[in-house]
C-alpha cells in the first residue's frame, strides 16, 4: 500500500540520522497518498524530530478514478507540506532533467539543513490504475493531449541539449532492449518449480506431513 510507506521510510531516515549514516531516505507515494493518515503522521514527525528525508509525490491527476480536482483542498498538492512547515518544491514529471535536477538540489538542502523536504512532480498516467481498467473516468481527448508529453518522446528530444546525441540514444534504447528480451528468454527457460519449493525462504517452514 503506497500511502503506508512515509513512516516506513521515516524509520530508515532516523536511524540514519541517530547512526551519523550517510544513505538517502525517499518516500514515493502519489497524489491520493496524501489523504492517508500514515502519510501525514510521518510529515508531522519529520519535521518535528529534523529528519533529513524526501517525501516524493508523484502526482499524475488520478487518485486511482478520482480526478486531483475533486479530491483536493488546496490549490497545489504541495502545499499539504505547508501544515507542517515543512520546505516544499515543485518540477515537470515529464521532463527526467528537471526531475533530476530539482531532486539533486532537494537531496543535497535536506542534508545540510537536517530537514524533510517534499517534492511534487506533476505528470500523468496514460494507461488505466490496473490491468483491465476501462478509463471511463479519464476523456479520451485528454488522454491524446498528455500524450504530446510523453516523458520517454520529450527526454529523447531534449537529450542533444545534455550532451547526448542521437547515436548514444539510440544505443541506449538498443541497449536496454537487449537486457529485457534477455530476461524474458531466461525466465522461459527455466523450469518450473517443485511443489516443494514453496517451502524453502518462508518465514515459516512447516513439517512436509502438513501438505499431504
Amino acid at each position: 500500500i503506497v500511502a503506508a510507506g512515509p513512516p516506513v521510510v521515516l524509520g530508515a531516515a532516523l536511524q540514519e540520522k541517530i547512526n551519523n549514516g550517510s544513505k538517502n531516505s525517499v518516500s514515493f507515494f502519489g497524489d491520493g497518498a496524501i489523504h492517508n493518515g500514515a502519510f501525514h503522521e510521518a510529515a508531522g514527525l519529520a519535521k518535528l524530530w529534523n529528519i533529513p528525508m524526501l517525501f516524493v509525490c508523484e502526482n499524475n491527476g488520478y487518485a486511482e478514478a478520482t480526478a486531483t480536482d475533486w479530491h483536493l483542498n488546496t490549490k497545489e498538492l504541495s502545499d499539504i507540506s505547508k501544515a507542517y512547515d515543512m520546505l516544499a518544491y515543485r518540477g515537470n514529471g515529464n521532463d527526467v532533467f528537471d526531475v533530476f535536477n530539482v531532486t539533486k538540489k532537494a537531496l543535497e538542502e535536506s542534508r545540510n539543513k537536517q530537514t524533510p523536504i517534499f517534492l511534487e512532480f506533476k505528470n500523468y498516467r496514460f494507461s488505466g490504475q490496473y490491468e483491465g481498467d476501462t478509463q471511463l473516468y479519464q476523456p479520451q481527448e485528454e488522454i491524446e493531449n498528455a500524450k504530446k508529453n510523453d516523458p520517454i518522446k520529450k527526454s529523447i528530444e531534449m537529450a542533444a541539449s545534455f550532451g547526448l546525441n542521437k547515436d548514444e540514444v539510440e544505443k541506449i534504447k538498443a541497449e536496454a532492449l537487449n537486457e529485457v528480451n534477455e530476461a524474458f528468454d531466461f525466465a522461459e527457460s527455466q523450469p518450473w518449480p517443485n511443489p516443494e519449493d514453496a517451502l524453502e525462504e518462508v518465514y515459516v517452514n512447516y513439517p512436509r506431513e502438513l501438505l499431504l
